[in-house]
Parts: structure tokens; sequence; C-alpha cells
């Protein structure tokens, strides 16, 4: 069951990476128009990246908003794709915070798709700690050494779950554009023979998925 929904996940960000449902103009939608809309392959990015500093406060206060769950993975990644550094701690806070135990359904997407996300924020901003975040996420333990303090609704260990966010932080890499993480992904597809299910993914050279996040 864990790998129909890591494939699952993984093709959902890939999605938005692609910019699903880009015909959608955001021209006229205050941030807050834009995230309420419904997205049905995901946040077109190409729209969500023309939000820029000036909307990052009304996202931050959405994000913390309780009433805007429903909202919250489309908040998530309309601020990372601002590019702002501002983004970064808040979506790390939200990967992080505690509880409530097991989450909703739209709760667990938000996190995982606030790991994705930070690759967003270091393709327009080179942002390290969210570069140096994903990086470590690729490691073995890494996720159990975070102490997460969630559960997921869908996986049924902790194994299932931390490797779905080593698969987030993959996309996350990928998405950055960064020399950096185009190492990390190569060492890590070197290296993939220790989690089997990943080897796959990398029977073709490491290539970014998104034309905004393009290796020179």
């Amino acid at each position: 069951m864990w790998k129909v929904l890591l494939l699952a996940a993984v093709l959902g960000a890939m999605t938005v990476a692609n910019g699903a449902d880009a015909a959608i103009p955001s021209q006229g939608l205050t941030v807050k128009e834009f995230v309420h809309r419904t997205y049905i392959h995901g946040v077109p990015y190409a729209e969500a990246s023309r939000f820029g500093p000036g909307d990052v406060p009304v996202l931050l206060d959405l994000l913390a908003s309780p009433g805007e769950e429903p909202y919250l993975s489309h908040i998530v990644v309309t601020l990372a794709a601002t590019g702002d550094d501002r983004a970064v701690a808040p979506l790390l806070k939200l990967v992080e915070i505690g509880g409530p135990g097991k989450l909703t359904p739209a709760q667990y997407r938000a996190r995982t798709a606030a790991v994705m996300s930070l690759g967003y924020v270091v393709n327009r901003s080179k942002n390290p700690e969210a570069l140096n975040y994903l990086t470590e996420g690729l490691k073995t333990g890494a996720w159990e050494q975070r102490k997460l303090a969630w559960a997921s609704p869908f996986q049924e260990s902790r194994t299932e779950l931390e490797r779905q966010l080593i698969a987030m932080s993959i996309m996350g890499l990928a998405l950055s554009g960064e020399p950096s993480a185009r190492d990390a992904l190569l060492a890590f597809q070197k290296d993939s023979g220790q989690i089997p299910e990943f080897a796959p993914w990398f029977k073709r050279p490491c290539a970014p998925t998104s034309g905004s996040a393009a290796w020179g």
C-alpha cells in the first residue's frame, strides 16, 4: 500500500511542479482568492509564482489560521512559490510541529507539500537553510532523528512515512535547480540500493521536474 501512496504523492508533486491548470489566470485575483480556488491537478506554479513579497504577510496569516485547513496545501505551495526567505521558517515549523496525533488528510497533504515546496524557495532565493533541510532529508535515519510527533492518516508505519518524506525531499531538490542538489541526488542514486524501492526512480540521469528549475 505504501508504494501506491508514494507513487501518488510523487506524481502529485510533479503535477504541481509542471504547472498543471496553468491556463487558469491569476490576474485580478488576490492571493487569498487564488489559494481558495479548486485545482483538480494541483496548484499551478506558473500562476502561484506571480505573487511576491507583498503577498507573504497575507499567506503567513492564512497559514496560521485553523479555518484555512481545507486550503492549507494551496497556501503552502503559493507561499513557497513567492521565493521569499520568510517562507522557510514557517514551512519548517509546519512540518515539525507536534500533534495533533494522526493528521487529517488535508493536514498531511500540507505538511508533505511543505517539504517538497522548499525546493521552490531554493530555486528563487538559493536559501541555504531550505537546501540543507532537503539534502539532509535524503539521509538514512534523518527523519527519525527529526522526531516528528505526528502520524500519517495513510501510512501504517513510521518507516513508510519516512520513505514518503524522503520522496518529497527528492522532489524538492529536483525543483531547486541547485548544483549541490544535483550532486546530492546523484549520490542518493548511487546509494539507493540501501532503499531498493527508490532505485527505479534513477534509471535515467537526474533532471529537474520543472521548467523553472534547470541545472546548467
